[in-house]
């Protein structure tokens, strides 16, 4: 199996559309690399979840209520420093 690190963000009291529950992590990368991850998005009231590098550039982003089950996905990301 593949081993790594979770995060948790849990936006259950996050009313407001404009409030964001937000995970940052300075990288730099020296070459061209692959983020994996697992998600959860499922119920009422879901909003969206995006990977955004650089604070501007989204990578990638998805919306509303997904399936009633952990789903994965991945993203390359190229070589840079990241914020």
């Amino acid at each position: 199996g593949e081993y790594g690190y979770y995060a948790l963000c849990n936006c259950k009291r996050l009313i407001e559309e404009t409030k964001k529950c937000r995970m940052a992590k300075k990288v730099k990368l020296e070459s061209r690399s692959k983020l994996k991850f697992s998600f959860y998005m499922f119920g009422t009231q879901i909003g969206s979840l995006s990977i955004i590098l650089n604070q501007t550039n989204v990578i990638w982003t998805i919306s509303g209520s997904q399936e009633n089950k952990w789903l994965n996905d991945e993203v390359n990301l190229p070589m840079g420093e990241y914020l």
